[in-house]
């Protein structure tokens, strides 16, 4: 900022990324529980390709820690399953708007020959950023990304406690077979739940009239664009997108089944903001 002032600011973030979940690399096991959760990044100290991703890696409230008061434009973040809605939430005040994929993205990332000039657009940006990240591979790995308003978080959470505890046994009780889901529980020898889309999750537990005014509420925080399809490593295939489902923003679920796993989600889970504002009980 120093040496390019500039009338806004935009940040990019590149790396791998596991959305809110704990760090799973080995070195950061030794810290307190409630320092590992939702991490991004990969270090590996020798500032090189790391071919098992390993290395240390930072978590959200961290990062949302040392960026608050910035409030950038936007934050693009070019890694894997980060537009989740806690995430986001972590990140409420630190950008006007969070730009990431709920699924696995193409291995290059974006084009930036084309997501340079849309950064650069003074209307509409992410929008045209959007466009211009999904051009690139609509025809080939596919893709779905979103641009979710954080000035709408903190209302939208309230709104969202109040559907969770009318639908809690629904939500806890889902049947996720047939649902819009970027991570299958157990696809990565178990280290990640399921990544559930936001919106095939209340198109299945909303009535109509419910579903109508969330759906209101949603569109109002998050715009969409997917290819119809994305390129999954797990397995390795093109998964198919049903767009009735899709808005492009993941909600993590504490299923029973989690209970169990050695990586504690659900307990880790309700350490993170998020869930403190929704899905704690009074």
């Amino acid at each position: 900022k120093a040496n390019y002032p500039a009338e806004s600011y935009g940040l990019l973030l590149w790396s791998h990324a596991s959305g809110w979940l704990p760090s799973n690399f080995i070195g950061d096991q030794h810290q307190d529980a409630s320092s590992r959760r939702r991490s991004f990044g990969v270090d590996n100290q020798r500032n090189s390709a790391s071919k098992y991703a390993e290395g240390h890696q930072m978590n959200i409230e961290d990062m949302a820690s040392e960026l608050n008061g910035e409030n950038f434009d936007f934050i693009l973040i070019d890694a894997c399953v980060m537009q989740n809605i806690e995430a986001a939430y972590e990140l409420r005040h630190t950008t006007k708007c969070l730009i990431a994929s709920p699924a696995e993205i193409p291995e290059p990332g974006a084009q930036y020959k084309s997501m340079v000039r849309a950064m650069f657009k003074k209307n509409n940006t992410a929008n045209e950023m959007l466009n211009a990240y999904l051009k690139e591979y609509r025809n080939s790995y596919g893709l779905v990304i979103s641009a979710l308003n954080t000035a709408e978080m903190d209302d939208y959470a309230a709104y969202m406690k109040s559907v969770v505890a009318a639908h809690r046994s629904e939500l806890l009780s889902l049947d996720t077979s047939s649902m819009l889901n970027y991570i299958h529980y157990g696809s990565w020898t178990k280290d990640y739940p399921d990544f559930l889309d936001m919106q095939g999750v209340m198109l299945k537990v909303l009535n109509a009239d419910e579903y109508a005014q969330w759906k209101a509420k949603t569109d109002k925080m998050i715009t969409c664009r997917h290819a119809g399809f994305w390129y999954s490593a797990y397995p390795k295939s093109k998964v198919s997108i049903d767009d009735a489902q899709c808005c492009g923003v993941t909600m993590h679920i504490p299923f029973e089944k989690y209970n169990a796993n050695s990586w504690a989600f659900n307990e880790k889970y309700m350490e993170t903001s998020w869930a403190k504002a929704v899905w704690r009980e009074e």
